[in-house]
């Protein structure tokens, strides 16, 4: 720092010390800063560098000296050196003031351009939207030639935003990114330290890495055109921003996240709906019978589906089926196979239970195969005439059938699930069913319900349940059903979805 600098707010006080040695007989009283004379007094006298001096230090450096003309002797000498270090001292008083009003300027400067920053960026939630308003800002309150920054998200591609845009190519962004990424520490490069050279009109580019969550990684960068000695205070601030950056990417990401799980939970409510409305909301009404069904899928939307197929020309037809599997993959699958069983029941002149499973076998095979998966599927007809019911079994249990007065039982399947084989084993069985004769078919969630100790609920209870409530009406066996499990499991997440459709004799 010169001399004059500091000098500058004692000027009055160097005035009276300087009279104070002309009153005394000093010719002249002068401040010299090398051989460069600063002051002296009186004003019309141009002094020499003889006769007595003292040096003036700040922080231990000379900066200047006092020098005394036309008086002698060691008491002058003294007093000289006496005055010439309080002057010092004052003087380095100031600098550390300079210093300090300077920090703190930086520090307001840093304050604004961080408030600026900040009221640019937080109206932009969109992740791309943020990124450029903060380069934006960075290069107008740097007054930089340009910048760039890089994100990295686990699972997606770089995302670079850069103003002007053709500030530096593609290739040049890879190498720095991949730079960062080995080094992870800010770096200040020259035209030399990169492939291609810096971009016109610039002589330097400080790149720093943005401390962001694990899953994302970002890189800022300025292009400067300043020296490199006058670049420290945008260094501090571009450091300060890079700080203020990452929390903003953090929530841009987050706000990306919960877009796409409104969204993911939109489309799940949407396709929840459109499963409810493929299965029937009421059963038909059929002589001699008395039904009900009811579903409660395990998420939003499941694998489970029950159809009823009634006209006049085929015989009255009920299906349950169980995709493995939970969610919207199940779902998918759900809906193809209710879709193809349905099909064949309404188009096939003699629909017998196991040709409808053969031909759903048979259409959906290379689907299931292809994506690991199957389904269990029950196929039932009732022919009142006869008080007989027909069935076919591809896998599907439980089964249960309890005839009026009797014990409850397992109808086991003969055949594997469909998609199991490319050839279905299941054959057509008869049953007899009469009055009061009872057949629930429920899916795997009723007997593998859970409670707290992992308990399941199993066949036993459900036999002895049916068997209990067998004189009920249909509907009040499903609710009976169905309050069972949730009483059972109330203190345990449903695992699985919940099916059933109950046929009662009348």
């Amino acid at each position: 720092m010169l001399l004059t600098e500091p000098l500058n707010s004692f000027n009055h006080q160097l005035e009276n010390l300087a009279h104070t040695w002309l009153a005394e007989g000093a010719k002249s009283f002068s401040l010299w800063k090398n051989d460069t004379l600063l002051a002296t007094w009186p004003t019309n006298n141009t002094p020499t560098k003889n006769g007595l001096s003292a040096r003036l230090l700040i922080n231990g450096q000379t900066h200047g000296q006092i020098q005394l003309s036309g008086l002698k002797g060691s008491q002058a000498h003294a007093r000289l050196q006496v005055e010439a270090k309080l002057l010092s001292q004052l003087l380095e008083l100031e600098v550390e003031l300079d210093n300090l009003t300077a920090e703190l300027i930086d520090a307001q400067d840093q304050l604004v351009a961080l408030y600026e920053v900040t009221h640019s960026a937080r109206s932009h939630l969109d992740l791309n939207d943020a990124l450029w308003a903060l380069i934006r800002e960075i290069k107008r309150i740097t007054k930089a030639k340009g910048s760039f920054v890089l994100l990295n998200v686990r699972n997606r591609p770089t995302v670079v935003e850069q103003t002007p845009s053709s500030l530096t190519t593609a290739a040049t962004l890879e190498y720095l990114l991949q730079e960062m990424s080995e080094v992870n520490s800010e770096m200040l490069l020259h035209n030399e330290d990169i492939p291609g050279g810096l971009p016109l009109n610039t002589n330097s580019l400080f790149i720093i890495p943005i401390p962001i969550t694990e899953k994302a990684s970002a890189v800022l960068g300025v292009f400067f055109n300043q020296s490199t000695s006058s670049l420290s205070p945008h260094l501090k601030l571009v450091r300060a921003i890079a700080e203020y950056a990452g929390s903003q990417i953090e929530n841009a990401l987050l706000h990306e996240d919960l877009v796409d799980q409104a969204r993911i939970r939109t489309e799940l409510e949407v396709a929840a709906r459109i499963q409810v409305q493929l299965l029937p909301s009421d059963p038909p009404q059929v002589s001699g019978l008395d039904l009900a069904a009811g579903s409660r899928p395990a998420l939003e939307v499941g694998g489970d589906f029950y159809d009823f197929i009634y006209h006049a020309d085929n015989p009255f037809t009920f299906i349950l089926g169980d995709v493995s599997g939970k969610g919207m993959s199940a779902a998918l699958l759900m809906a193809i196979s209710r879709t193809v069983l349905r099909s064949k029941t309404k188009s096939s002149p003699t629909p017998e239970p196991d040709i409808i499973l053969s031909f759903a076998n048979e259409e959906m095979y290379d689907d299931f195969t292809e994506v690991g998966m199957f389904a269990t599927v029950f196929v039932g007809q009732y022919n009142k005439e006869q008080s007989q019911l027909t069935f076919a079994n591809a896998g599907h249990s439980p089964v249960i059938y309890c005839p009026a007065g009797g014990e409850a039982m397992i109808l086991e399947a003969d055949g594997p699930a469909i998609g199991i084989l490319p050839t279905s084993l299941s054959k057509s069985h008869k049953l007899p069913f009469h009055t009061d004769d009872l057949l629930v078919i429920t899916t795997d969630g009723f007997n593998e319900a859970r409670n707290y100790k992992g308990e399941m609920f199993g066949y036993d209870k459900l036999c002895q349940l049916l068997k209990s409530a067998a004189t009920k009406s249909a509907r009040e066996i499903s609710d009976i059903l169905f309050e069972a499990i949730n009483s059972f499991g109330f203190d345990h997440p449903q695992d699985d979805d919940q099916t059933l459709i109950v046929i009662k004799g009348k």
